[in-house]
């Protein structure tokens, strides 16, 4: 049986030895209590760079580290440097919790909560961790319900069919968690819906989806906005960061017929504004002209069923959202056409500093990893809209596999990458990387 006891951390020296993904929960945890955290370890996880206010050496273990440490966490992949860190701290009379075996730990690593100004620990005795886990959401759970009752919780969106049922999608979620939440979802039309005549890479690039629903977070016009991942820019303002990552709906490319027809009319043009598309689709539709299209989804299958064009490309994912699957006639496969980064992933967006813990249950990890390793990819070649460059991740078994396009002039480049799921941002990064040494050789 062990005696919990609340210990002031502020300016206190914590030595943590690992970084992997249970090292990072557990500074994440202590970075609230204001204690110097030094994290030391030959590999660092990447999310370890952005938090603030800690000590990163990329080192293997030395009793060096040890000098003036007030609690030691040994937190390594290997059980015999733990275990060395383990009496190398009972020698030097220092607090030590060792992850990997509770017979050496002078406290456990309880499960925390901040909220109201109360600190709440959950702690198994090194036991029962599901059990642990449950009883801390269960708690969260109560203080959410508790706060979303004095909510009054604006969703801003997009004025567009799609875009509404995605907000709705985030809405419906939200009611289904929370009896009593109080919700109203804002609609507005963005400069990239208004102009329509002409491509997105001439008229300023993706950001134009989404300026308006950002000034309304700033003016505190809305509390959120839910955006589709892949029309957000790469460069997000830091203080309108992305709240929750949804569960990735298909993330394909479509070919959709007019009504009634089953073959392509060759005299006439394919639909599509992705040069993405375009580049991977005439290997496969040598013969046929490709023509922009502009508009949401309505408004596209309409010139389509009009006449105007033989055929769409669209995504799987917004089809699917608005119930129009069954105008769907071919599924392409990645290999294929791979898809738009973060294609079929909707995003939640709100105002640094605000708490959204109420929000959390929304967030699905896979996502994330799959978005932040797409999304680094593209960043780290300075793509944008103007750019026919993508990558689309997969995740199975904890391993990501990615891969990455770009055209230029009449060809395009795909290539691989794959890694632990845990390093999805490091990927992206050393994949565009060998994309730039391809495109510099061809230069």
């Amino acid at each position: 049986m062990y005696f919990p006891m609340f210990v002031n951390l502020e300016n206190k020296n914590v030595v943590v030895f690992g970084a992997g993904k249970i090292a990072l929960r557990r500074v994440n945890t202590l970075i609230n209590t204001k204690c110097n955290i030094t994290v030391v370890a030959p590999e660092i996880l990447c999310d370890f760079y952005s938090i603030k206010n800690i000590k990163i050496i990329k080192d293997v273990y030395n009793i060096k580290y040890l000098k003036d440490a007030f609690i030691v966490l040994a937190v390594t992949n290997d059980n015999n440097i733990n275990n060395k860190i383990y009496l190398d701290c009972k020698e030097n009379n220092i607090i030590v919790n060792v992850a990997s075996d509770k017979n050496k730990c002078d406290f456990f690593f309880p499960a925390i909560l901040f909220e109201n100004n109360c600190t709440i620990g959950i702690c198994g005795d090194g036991e029962n961790h599901r059990l642990v886990k449950n009883t801390k959401n269960d708690i969260q759970n109560f203080f959410n319900e508790e706060k979303v009752k004095n909510l009054h919780i604006r969703v801003g969106s997009r004025e567009s069919k799609l875009a509404v049922e995605q907000s709705n999608i985030v809405i419906r979620q939200l009611k289904e968690k929370y009896e009593n939440i109080n919700l109203e979802l804002i609609t507005m039309k963005t400069t990239g819906d208004i102009i329509l005549n002409k491509t997105l890479d001439k008229i300023g690039g993706k950001g134009l989806f989404i300026k308006e629903l950002d000034k309304a977070l700033v003016e505190n016009k809305t509390d959120v906005s839910v955006h589709s991942l892949k029309d957000m820019p790469m460069d997000i303002d830091e203080n309108l960061p992305i709240i929750a990552y949804l569960k990735r709906e298909n993330p394909l490319d479509v070919l959709i017929l007019p009504k009634g027809v089953n073959t392509i009319d060759i005299n006439k043009p394919i639909g599509t504004s992705s040069k993405r598309r375009t580049f991977q689709l005439k290997k496969i539709y040598k013969d046929y002209d490709f023509k922009p299209i502009r508009g949401n989804i309505l408004t596209r299958l309409e010139k389509l069923d009009n006449g105007e064009y033989s055929a769409l490309i669209l995504a799987y994912a917004g089809l699917k959202r608005l119930n129009l699957e069954y105008r769907i006639n071919k599924v392409f496969t990645s290999d294929e056409v791979i898809p738009g980064c973060c294609q079929g992933i909707i995003a939640v967006q709100g105002k640094k500093g605000q708490d959204y813990s109420y929000l959390s249950f929304l967030n699905d990890k896979h996502t994330e990893y799959l978005a932040k390793c797409e999304r680094a990819f593209v960043r780290q070649l300075n793509g944008g809209c103007s750019l026919p460059i993508s990558a689309f991740a997969e995740i199975e078994n904890n391993i990501i596999k990615l891969k990455g396009f770009y055209a230029d002039d009449n060809n395009y480049i795909i290539k691989e990458a794959i890694g632990n799921i845990e390093d999805y941002e490091n990927i992206g990064i050393s994949l565009a990387n060998k994309f730039k040494e391809i495109i510099n050789e061809k230069r």
